[in-house]
């Protein structure tokens, strides 16, 4: 008895200290919904008291429609006993502050395989769900930059697949910034460009940067390209950054001044 005693106390301690609201409801007819568990850390989570939610149901717990939707989950468990997770959902707290938690629950079973009790575990993603809106943000300011920035940016893992694209590749290569994820530059660039970029490319992913230029045959563009590698903390090459501009214009008119410097030779050669 001593030794069940132990294993209790070390249990509940083991809860009460779990960086997550545990709690645990009982679905039986007679007390359908009454809370039977209730961590510390639920207190800290949701500002809900044990002493204040212990043998009381959601709706002498919980504003009116939290409590229902709470409610209907239970139902929903004990109708069609399985696991039931919820990725994101919002938990006005008691002070009014709203936090977003991560809940799964578990449907518990009498002898007769019938639902008695459902045990849930609530995680709280407040935090998390800020840094990822934050990050979504930042990068869709990135995007709205770097598709408006008139030269071909992307970057390329070690394995050499695009990760990036900005939309100036899809009017230069005719591959969705969308569709140029997971590709090889061979797929992008087609085998003709791909080799006269390939030992560019095997430098860089060595650390090297590169400077070159590039004649596109297919599309009869000429092409300044800069590969940059990418080097974390530790020395390691983890891809490189690729800035593609279009210098056609540029190198016809290097062309056309070339040709009028070469007449202009001819003529005052040819001078008395």
């Amino acid at each position: 008895a001593a030794e069940m005693r132990n294993n209790r106390a070390f249990l509940h301690s083991l809860i009460d200290y779990m960086p997550v609201l545990v709690f645990s409801k009982s679905m039986r007819p007679d007390n359908f919904g009454q809370v039977i568990m209730w961590n510390k850390a639920g207190e800290a989570i949701t500002g809900y008291h044990t002493a204040d939610v212990l043998g009381r149901t959601d709706r002498e717990i919980f504003p009116l429609k939290m409590a229902q939707t709470f409610e209907q989950r239970d139902r929903d468990i004990v109708a069609n006993p399985a696991p039931m997770e919820v990725a994101e959902y919002p938990f006005r707290r008691t002070d009014g502050s709203v936090r977003y938690l991560h809940s799964i629950t578990l449907p518990i079973f009498d002898e007769h395989d019938r639902v008695e009790y459902i045990l849930g575990i609530a995680e709280d993603v407040t935090a998390r769900r800020t840094a990822e809106r934050a990050l979504a943000k930042s990068e869709q300011r990135l995007r709205l930059i770097t598709d408006n920035i008139p030269a071909l940016i992307a970057y390329v893992d070690p394995e050499q697949r695009f990760t990036f694209g900005n939309r100036q590749y899809e009017n230069a290569y005719g591959v969705s910034r969308e569709k140029i994820e997971g590709k090889q530059p061979s797929e992008v660039l087609g085998p003709e460009t791909y080799a006269q970029s390939r030992q560019q490319i095997l430098n860089v992913l060595a650390g090297k940067a590169q400077h070159f230029e590039r004649f596109v045959a297919r599309y009869h563009r000429w092409e300044r390209v800069s590969y940059v590698p990418d080097i974390d903390a530790q020395g390691t090459v983890a891809g490189f950054f690729s800035l593609v501009e279009d210098i056609t214009e540029l190198k016809q008119s290097q062309t056309t001044l070339a040709n009028r410097e070469k007449l202009l030779r001819a003529v005052t050669d040819h001078l008395p």
